[in-house]
């Protein structure tokens, strides 16, 4: 009974993880189109863990050597 609701929290977490770690590949390479793409989608994956890690920082930081002063800012 379980099982289910574990294994759907554990392929959410592996997927939140996955964009993460696609993100830090790009921002690595200075691709930061992807970057900025591959962090929103994950925000959109889990909000929660998104701010809770403080991802909204390196969003803000990707918009800033975008020239995107007022995402950057917010």
């Amino acid at each position: 009974m379980y099982f289910v609701p574990a294994l759907i929290v554990a392929l959410l977490a592996a997927q939140f993880e996955s964009s993460i770690d696609r993100a830090f590949i790009a921002t690595q390479n200075n691709d930061w189109m992807t970057a900025a793409s591959v962090l929103d989608e994950a925000f959109s994956q889990d909000p929660h863990t998104f701010e809770a890690n403080n991802f909204h920082y390196l969003r803000g930081r990707i918009a800033e050597s975008q020239g995107d002063w007022m995402r950057s800012r917010a």
